[in-house]
């Protein structure tokens, strides 16, 4: 009888250690204030509406302000009311190795699925239960190069705007919403790299799309370095194709509606 492989999934979420932004930038106070807001209101729900609940949650941040995001009063809250606090990590080395040792918070397994995911974005309620039973996983060497490690992704999606609440399509084969797949003993060599942005999914030839539906949002909120929304080229979304695209994403729905709601009671 075949072994059952035993995967666990962990979300990378890099806070201010991506290097796109100017590094005075990645360290003010303001602009976290600004990306840890958006977070609590578009990622950290998104995650708490999962189907399921087995994975675990790894910010990188940066050692300058590792102590700021750690004791961030609205991140700690979003995480205590969302049940979260208890499977997140802060990370400030750059392989994340602090979460990766062997006496680290995950049990040993088969593989490790190191799910990118941008702090202000969104995934599919379904996306956990849709990755981790995406095998069975073959798990190149880690160590030998990116092009041979196995690549689990999402090609469809929407992008939204924060302020005005447009909504286009979004089509790519190398958008940012993978899964880097590593065998345990991968996941433990801090030789091998975790794959911490989309560009390089290029270098990467073992590659499979899981679903052919819409399974993530990217927001757009005025303080975006690498995207932009492009609804001239991918054409809008109606009204009620908005409302049908977002009934899949309950967290943002009930997000938006809320927004609708105060808007009118002030008027």
């Amino acid at each position: 009888m075949a072994h059952k492989q035993s995967v666990q999934l962990v979300f990378d979420i890099p806070l201010n250690n991506r290097g796109l932004q100017p590094a005075d930038r990645e360290l003010n106070t303001s602009w976290l204030d600004h990306r840890i807001a958006i977070m609590c209101k578009y990622t950290l729900p998104s995650l708490a509406e999962q189907t399921c609940q087995d994975f675990w949650v790894m910010f990188g941040v940066r050692r300058e302000t590792l102590h700021y995001l750690k004791h961030h009063r609205m991140l700690r809250k979003a995480l205590d009311s969302l049940s979260m606090a208890s499977k997140t990590c802060f990370t400030s080395k750059p392989l994340a190795m602090d979460f990766r040792r062997p006496d680290g918070p995950l049990g040993a397994s088969d593989y490790v699925l190191v799910a990118h995911l941008d702090s202000d974005d969104v995934y599919h309620p379904r996306a956990v239960g849709e990755m981790l039973g995406s095998g069975p996983f073959q798990g190149a060497p880690g160590k030998v190069a990116f092009r041979m490690q196995e690549v689990i992704r999402y090609a469809r999606g929407y992008f939204l705007d924060d302020q005005t609440q447009r909504m286009h399509p979004y089509v790519s084969l190398r958008p940012p919403f993978f899964a880097q797949v590593l065998r345990w003993d991968d996941w433990l060599n801090p030789s091998v790299p975790i794959l911490r942005h989309h560009a390089n999914l290029k270098h990467c030839k073992r590659m499979r799309v899981i679903s052919d539906k819409p399974r993530f949002i990217v927001t757009i909120h005025g303080r975006n370095k690498s995207s932009r929304f492009r609804g001239g080229h991918w054409g809008l979304l109606t009204d009620g194709q908005a409302r049908r695209a977002l009934g899949e994403f309950p967290s943002v729905l009930r997000l938006l509606k809320t927004r609708r709601g105060k808007k009118g009671k002030k008027r």
